[in-house]
């Protein structure tokens, strides 16, 4: 009897030897498993965050040239707009100044026509 107890010690050992090696394999399977993905999942972050870095210095580079081009084409059109108004302004002076001549032309000759009118209807 004392050796049936003994095999059954003995067999219960090693079965628990071999679940508490089954179970520390099974542990560390899965803290590998987790590592594996845990270092999967940082590196596709990783690959993300680089790849947003990309496109915001893109984003801004773009911006900058963009705000060039603007500040560029906005002289050029303050310029073109100084010409202009001193153009019309110019011209305005001279319309004016022509305005004037007629009406000076036109006055003369309306006292030219009352005093013929006067010197042939007498």
């Amino acid at each position: 009897m004392t050796a049936h107890l003994k095999d059954q010690l003995h067999g219960r050992k090693a079965k628990t030897g071999l679940e508490r090696k089954y179970v520390k394999s099974s542990a560390e399977l899965l803290v590998y498993q987790g590592q594996k993905i845990n270092t999967h999942s940082e590196k596709q972050l990783e690959e993300e965050i680089r790849l947003l870095q990309e496109r915001l210095e893109e984003e801004r580079r773009v911006h900058m040239e963009m705000e060039t081009f603007l500040k560029k084409h906005q002289t050029s059109l303050d310029e073109k707009l100084e010409v202009w108004m001193e153009r019309y302004e110019r011209d305005m002076e001279d319309k004016q100044q022509e305005l004037n001549s007629l009406r000076n032309k036109k006055a003369n000759n309306l006292s030219q026509l009352q005093e013929l009118a006067k010197k042939y209807t007498v």
